[in-house]
């Protein structure tokens, strides 16, 4: 939980700033979205970079003996051959690759669910780059008014 606090500022403020300095754009957004000048900065994209940061900063935690808590605890409760440990090096990876992936699937599923659902919409007024062709799959932007050109 820590790290997810402390993560919203920090991710906040990047995402900020590479909005500003061009270096992507969101087309479509669920929920409120920031206006800081120019820039438009949905908010539940600094949420959901937040969750993996923090799923992250779960994994790495260590107990006093230097053991991956975490990935430890659920190699633990897997069932293992007999006679061999059930922590060993393969399984720790394998767990820690099977949670990350499990993080950044579980909230791309709601972000899916959402768009889906037809909540999302335009998250800018003005596109910063009106010569570029933008990817608009299901018309959203087109049918809000936005100016094109759109591709499929």
């Amino acid at each position: 939980m820590g790290a997810f606090l402390v993560a919203i500022p920090i991710n906040a403020v990047v995402q900020y700033l590479w909005l500003r300095f061009g270096i992507f754009v969101y087309t479509e957004a669920v929920g409120p979205v920031l206006r800081i000048g120019h820039v438009y900065l949905p908010v539940i994209m600094v949420v959901y970079d937040c969750f993996i940061f923090a799923m992250v900063a779960v994994l790495c935690v260590r107990d006093d003996n230097g053991e991956l808590v975490l990935v430890n605890r659920i190699a633990r409760r897997l069932p293992a051959r007999s006679g061999r440990s059930p922590v060993t090096l393969s399984r720790q990876v394998l767990i820690a690759v099977a949670v990350s992936l499990i993080s950044f699937a579980v909230p791309l599923a709601v972000l899916a669910g959402l768009r889906t659902a037809g909540l999302s919409k335009p998250a800018y007024e003005h596109f910063p780059y009106p010569q570029m062709k933008v990817y608009d799959p299901y018309g959203h932007l087109e049918n809000a008014g936005r100016p094109g050109p759109f591709y499929r």
